[in-house]
């Protein structure tokens, strides 16, 4: 069983809910017909960012920056962000169902610790390398 660690909040922003997580200067946004879409009819959505347009300059272009959908046990919200450093994000859904009602401020998210790997090769390199296949037994037969 994984173990989560907190990663961010969502808040409301107007009817849309805003994706702020830790360590990224910039938010992601799922829209207010996405929300809707999501939380209502089950469907996955997509989740985008938005940034300042270079050629133009006061306007903002909004991309996709990944995908949200309900999980299958129907508790939790799941946020999947592309990009350069992928990650997997997952937040109770009661949460933010009181987020959107205006009940509750923010809603935590949670990301999988990745636990260590075990390199089974380098144990086996640091024994010696030549070895009886008899030793350490008992020979008396």
């Amino acid at each position: 069983m994984s173990k989560f660690v907190k990663a961010g909040s969502i808040v409301k922003r107007h009817d849309a809910l805003e994706i702020q997580i830790d360590g990224r200067d910039q938010p992601l946004y799922i829209s207010a017909r996405d929300v809707a879409r999501l939380l209502t009819e089950e469907k996955k959505v997509s989740v985008q960012k938005i940034i300042e347009s270079k050629k133009t300059p006061g306007e903002v272009v909004i991309l996709d920056a990944g995908e949200a959908w309900i999980s299958r046990s129907g508790r939790a919200v799941n946020i999947w962000v592309a990009g350069e450093a992928p990650v997997m994000l997952s937040t109770p859904r009661e949460q933010v169902l009181s987020v959107r009602a205006g009940t509750r401020a923010s809603a935590v998210i949670s990301m999988p610790q990745v636990e260590e790997i075990i390199d089974a090769g380098a144990k086996q390199q640091k024994k010696p390398a030549f070895r009886r296949i008899d030793e350490g037994l008992n020979n008396t037969f």
